[in-house]
């Protein structure tokens, strides 16, 4: 009884032997700046980003000027009374939450989205500007 378990091969081809080179760590050392400076960051305020209104939000006719406006300064009372984070994602839920009681829909166009939101958000600011007084 002869049986062999194991034989040894030899490789027909001769191995190349590569030799390893740690590659430069590619990662985004960009920091989410607050959202009180994001506009001296970007340019612009952090709602033009969120809505997606593009560089035609400043004009006159058919911008979004007004709204931003609105909506940017409700942000800011409401970061500066301490109500909510001084970030944009702190930002980004309470949006969430101000369409969720605008009723804005999932398939509404931006324009309706915007003028809703800053509609109850004018609301919001006579509000408080009245209570006190």
């Amino acid at each position: 009884m002869n049986s062999v378990f194991r034989e040894s091969v030899e490789p027909n081809e001769p191995v190349e032997e590569k030799s390893f080179e740690p590659q430069p760590s590619v990662s985004d050392n960009r920091i989410e700046p607050p959202f009180t400076d994001y506009e001296t960051a970007h340019g612009h305020p952090f709602v033009v980003d969120h809505y997606e209104l593009g560089d035609t939000w400043q004009e006159k006719m058919g911008g979004f000027l007004p709204e931003v406006q609105e909506i940017t300064t409700y942000l800011m009372r409401k970061i500066g009374a301490k109500e909510i984070d001084n970030s944009t994602d702190a930002v980004k839920e309470t949006i969430k939450g101000l369409e969720k009681v605008s009723n804005v829909k999932k398939s509404d166009r931006i324009v309706t989205k915007i003028a809703k939101v800053s509609a109850y958000v004018e609301f919001l600011n006579k509000v408080d500007g009245a209570r006190w007084r």
